[in-house]
C-alpha cells in the first residue's frame, strides 16, 4: 500500500512544483534526489530481514526445469502482454503533444501531470480491489479481463478523438489495468509455483515480462515519436489480444489446497 501511495505522492508533488521551478525539468530531476536518498537510508538503517530457512543447493539449470508446466504457459501469456505494453509516462506525452496546439506547452505539460496522479489514484485504488476480486473468481479470468482492458485502452488512443476529457478515461483506464496486471501476475505465479521456488518465479516472471517491454522500447527508437505518436500505439492493442485469448480459458487447479497456501 505504501509503494502505491507514493505513486501518487510523487506525481502530485511534481504537478505543484512544475510551476515552482518554471517549468525547469532539470531542476524538478534534482529535487527527486531528497526522497531517493531518503529511502536508501531507510533500507540501510531500518529494515530488517527476517530470518527464513536457506533453500536446499540445486543448479540454477535444474531449478528452472523444475518450474510447473503450467507456469510455463502462463510466462507465454505474460510474454505476450509485455510484447505490446508500454510504460505509461508516454502517456504523458501523448496528452502533452495533444493539447499543446490549444493550450499551450506550459499548461499542457501541468494538465499531462495532473492525468497521471488521476491514473497512480486509480492504481492504487483498484489494487485493493483487484486483490478482492482474485479471491472470489478464477484468478487467469481476471487477468485475463486486465490484459483486455488494456487492448481497449489502445483502440481508445486510436480511434478517439484524443481532448482533455478522453485522455483522462485513457489514464483512468491505464491505472486500473496496471492495478489488475501487477496484483494479478504476482499472485498467480505464486500459486503456480511451490513455495521452495517462488524466488526463481517471480525471477523468470519479472524477466518475461521485462523482456516484452524491451522490444517495445527497441520499436520506439525506430520510430520519430514526436510525429508518430498515435501510429506508435496500435502495436499494443494487437499484441494484447492474444495475451487475452491464450489466458482467458486457462485452467487453474486447485493449487491453493496442493500447497496447503491461505
Amino acid at each position: 500500500m505504501t509503494d502505491t501511495l507514493g505513486a501518487i505522492v510523487g506525481p502530485a508533488t511534481a504537478f505543484v512544483l512544475l510551476p515552482w521551478v518554471g517549468h525547469h525539468y532539470p531542476t524538478l530531476f534534482a529535487l527527486t534526489l531528497i526522497p531517493g536518498l531518503l529511502a536508501v537510508v531507510a533500507i540501510i538503517f531500518l529494515v530488517k530481514e527476517r530470518e527464513r530457512k536457506p533453500v536446499p543447493h540445486i543448479s540454477f539449470g535444474a531449478r528452472l526445469r523444475a518450474l510447473p508446466a503450467r507456469y510455463r504457459k502462463f510466462l507465454v501469456a505474460v510474454g505476450l502482454f509485455g510484447a505490446g505494453d508500454f510504460a505509461h509516462t508516454l502517456l504523458i506525452l501523448l496528452a502533452t503533444q495533444k493539447l499543446t496546439p490549444e493550450l499551450g506547452a506550459a499548461k499542457a505539460a501541468s494538465i499531462a501531470v495532473g492525468l497521471y496522479v488521476a491514473h497512480n489514484v486509480f492504481y492504487a485504488g483498484f489494487a485493493v480491489v483487484a486483490g478482492w476480486l482474485a479471491d472470489r473468481f478464477p484468478k487467469p479470468r481476471v487477468l485475463a479481463a486486465g490484459y483486455g482492458m488494456a487492448a481497449v485502452m489502445a483502440l481508445m488512443i486510436i480511434v478517439l478523438p484524443l481532448n482533455v476529457w478522453t485522455l483522462a478515461a485513457v489514464f483512468v483506464l491505464g491505472g486500473v489495468y496496471v492495478a489488475i496486471e501487477e496484483t494479478l501476475e504476482d499472485s498467480l505465479c505464486a500459486e503456480l509455483v511451490g513455495a521452495e521456488h517462488h524466488g526463481m518465479g517471480f525471477g523468470v516472471l519479472e524477466k518475461g515480462a521485462l523482456e516484452g517491454r524491451q522490444k517495445e522500447v527497441t520499436r520506439l527508437r525506430f520510430l520519430n515519436v514526436a510525429e508518430t505518436t498515435r501510429e506508435h500505439f496500435p502495436f499494443s492493442g494487437h499484441r494484447d489480444a492474444p495475451a487475452r485469448a491464450w489466458l482467458g480459458p486457462f485452467p487453474l487447479p486447485q493449487c491453493r489446497a496442493a500447497l496447503n497456501m491461505k
